[in-house]
């Protein structure tokens, strides 16, 4: 009797969204060992992997990278992203600019 792979034939798979251990984010079908796509960001990860479980009716877990308090993660490229947005948000998004667009349009 033969044995059937239980990954191929899963008629539901989940595909997971991880962080890769050296940067960037990876896409996996559980049960298996191998990245099925690798991404430099988590969203692209996630489009992928839901694209995927669109297909086959899957589902996607989205897994997220540990944090720990006072230290910068490894892909500093994230972290200054992440810090910019913040960042720019506080600058533009405020009534001060509002209220001086509005002055300048008079």
């Amino acid at each position: 009797m033969t044995k059937k792979n239980s990954v191929s034939t899963q008629e539901n798979p989940t595909y997971h969204v991880r962080p890769r251990p050296g940067g960037g984010w990876q896409v996996k079908q559980e049960g298996t060992r191998k990245t099925i796509k690798a991404f430099l960001t988590q969203k692209e990860a996630i489009q992928f992997a839901r694209g995927l479980a669109h297909e086959v009716g899957g589902r996607v877990d989205i897994h997220h990278r540990k944090k720990v308090p006072g230290k910068l993660p490894k892909n500093n490229a994230e972290f200054w992203l992440g810090a910019s947005q913040t960042s720019l948000d506080a600058v533009w998004d405020n009534d001060e600019d509002d209220v001086y667009a509005k002055l300048l349009e008079t």
